[in-house]
């Protein structure tokens, strides 16, 4: 018995030492990964970049003659705009390249030039370009045709394809550079990432133009939807990190408009690219001539539609724009709405038979209808630089979302509006859709954050929502936004929410106690039940408050509140829907300060009394934790 408890003491003690080994491993690793991920982060803002960037602009490469001609006979541009060239050339150079530009700053040039390049090194080659939507491809093909580039030189390849033109195509990619026939000029085929996934048949036939040599430079637009962190996450990109795999010997150029740093670290990895060898460029996130504007509406959508008429009707008569909306069915109504009023408008999405879709998409550019009323699925790549306005129904999934959509307007540098129009229960809407995603609700909630602001910069709010950290004021001097641009400085309304917190909580935990849960609908339905409630605002506003304003001011702190964490979101799944209830974050509020400065919006859904009220005495700051 003595020997047997030794060795079960010493068994114990060296599992002790194991489970410790376990947990310093583990912290030594975690440690290890955060100091990699620095490294890498620095290596991205290093010297060296700038040294290759100085290298890939000022340098004569054997190109250089060759790529001047096309740009100025065939695509007819005065100059490259910045960063287009060292791209190029980096490129052409046999570098991996990620590309991040604002919409409309030429992105695709970047591997549109190289492709229609005529000298005999690169006579007989194609690019393989791999975009999100049919209707891109589409466009950009369009384009090119436009340019006076034969229609066999850019192939659109998706399951829209008749059987003949896909094996037509098939044959041809795979055939040797002499051997090519009519289809021997192919410079760009564009194919859809669902398409490679899926066409083994095409994966084969790239093979082979890769072991000929044919299969020059291959293209991922839209590059953050490869990334799980990226606001646009497609499951049907994951499968190009074969790409590296099978064509090693061939450059990658990845292109968006919106990255993160640690989407472009996680875009080189799930694509096999090189930190080293992968030069990235980003570009100002700054659009010096949008202006950007954020409006609070009541709860009743067809007020805001009342706004929008009036804005199209008004300040925006006989210009071109865009307005986006959630979901089909909101293009619709707010499209039939407006037609009614007598303003041109058509609806878009995914859904809408294409030979309509085309025929309104025309019409639009044409300048025959004065607005598209859009899903998100319109916009990628559509070239029409004098949009002059983009408004949205309602806000978007995430920052990045909104800033590449309302990038859309102005693409010609005059000045244009954007104007975000948002509700409480947009909130919860979008909250159901992105809570399964795995960066949906920290998204979402900096997008709220971008709402109900009232101090700060709208475009230092972007570039903080995109990664930026080089915001400036003066970013917001030519076009200046709608907080920039208020003469009195002033903010709105200033109050403390503590006790209205408290009020929320107290209803909670009552509700709780009952076994009952509550949605943002019926919370802010018992605030304004609740006679308490409306008399500690008013008298906190210095406002006598009627039924319209107090509901309008319970929305707002509501969703002022889940900005700032003090109340979130628990989901509930239904068998036809998922429902968002209101939880509580912490036990209580008291003792914290809890400054509110309401926009003047908020309160003027109904004319306000001119009775006495408090204004803030300066430009606040909302500050977000920090996790």
């Amino acid at each position: 018995m003595g020997r047997e408890s030794r060795l079960k003491a010493e068994l114990f003690s060296i599992n002790k030492q194991i489970e410790s080994l376990i947990q310093q491993r583990e912290i030594v690793k975690t440690e290890y990964e955060q100091v990699k991920h620095q490294l890498a982060v620095a290596r991205l803002k290093s010297s060296e970049v700038s040294r290759v960037y100085a290298e890939y602009t000022d340098q004569i490469f054997p190109w250089t003659t060759e790529l001047e001609r096309v740009r100025r006979e065939i695509f007819h541009i005065p100059e490259f705009r910045p960063l287009q060239l060292p791209a190029i050339n980096a490129f052409l150079d046999g570098r991996d390249v990620i590309l991040i530009m604002p919409t409309g700053a030429g992105k695709s040039l970047v591997y549109q030039l190289p492709s229609f390049l005529e000298t005999p090194e690169y006579q007989g080659k194609f690019t393989l370009a791999i975009s999100p939507l049919v209707s891109l491809m589409t466009d950009q093909a369009i384009g090119l045709r436009r340019l006076g580039i034969p229609e066999s030189s850019t192939v659109v390849l998706d399951a829209s394809s008749s059987p003949s033109e896909q094996k037509k195509v098939l044959v041809s990619i795979g055939d040797d550079i002499n051997k090519t026939g009519n289809n021997g000029d192919l410079r760009v085929l564009f194919v859809t990432p669902e398409k490679l996934s899926k066409s083994k048949r095409l994966m084969n036939r790239l093979e082979k133009a890769y072991t000929k040599g044919r299969l020059a430079r291959i293209v991922v637009d839209e590059v953050h939807c490869v990334s799980q962190w990226g606001h646009d996450f497609r499951p049907d990109y994951k499968f190009l990190h074969v790409l590296r795999t099978q064509f090693p010997q061939v450059p990658i150029l990845g292109i968006t408009a919106t990255a993160s740093t640690e989407v472009v670290l996680d875009v080189q990895k799930m694509l096999g690219l090189q930190q080293q060898q992968c030069l990235v460029l980003r570009s100002s996130y700054n659009r010096p001539n949008l202006s950007y504007e954020v409006r609070f509406q009541s709860c009743q959508i067809t007020t805001s539609y009342a706004t929008i008429c009036d804005l199209l009707k008004t300040e925006f008569r006989g210009q071109s724009g865009i307005i986006y909306c959630l979901s089909q069915k909101d293009t619709e109504n707010l499209a039939e709405y407006l037609n009614k009023d007598g303003i041109g408008a058509a609806f878009y999405h995914a859904n809408v038979d294409p030979c309509r879709r085309e025929r309104d998409h025309i019409a639009w550019l044409d300048g025959k209808i004065q607005v598209i009323v859009a899903t998100v699925a319109f916009g990628m790549g559509i070239d029409k630089p004098d949009v002059r306005f983009v408004i949205h129904l309602s806000p978007s999934k995430s920052v990045e979302n909104y800033y590449q959509e309302s990038g859309r307007a102005g693409r010609d540098g005059q000045p244009s509006r954007v104007i975000l129009l948002w509700r409480l229960a947009d909130i919860f809407r979008l909250a159901n859709m992105v809570f399964a995603e795995q960066t949906g609700l920290p998204k979402l909630i900096q997008m709220i954050a971008y709402v109900v602001d009232t101090g700060r910069c709208r475009r230092r709010l972007i570039a903080e929502g995109l990664g930026y950290s080089n915001w400036r004021a003066d970013h917001c001097e030519q076009s200046p936004c709608d907080i920039c641009s208020r003469v009195d400085c002033s903010p709105g309304y200033e109050m403390d929410a503590s006790e209205f917190i408290e009020r929320i909580f107290e209803i909670l935990e009552e509700s709780r106690h009952k076994s009952q849960r509550l949605t943002g609908a019926k919370l802010v339905d018992m605030l304004v039940k609740d006679s308490g409630v409306a008399k500690e605002l008013s008298k906190n506003l210095s406002i006598r408050l009627n039924r319209r304003q107090h509901i309008r001011v319970c929305e707002y702190l509501l969703a002022w509140c889940l900005c700032h964490r003090v109340l979130t979101l628990d989901f509930h799944f239904t068998p036809y829907s998922t429902i968002a209830y209101i939880v509580k974050v912490g036990a209580s509020v008291k003792g914290v300060d809890m400054k509110v400065r309401l926009p003047d919006d908020v309160l003027t859904g109904e004319e306000t009394p001119k009775t006495s009220r408090k204004r803030a005495a300066s430009t606040p700051t909302i500050e977000l934790d920090s996790d």
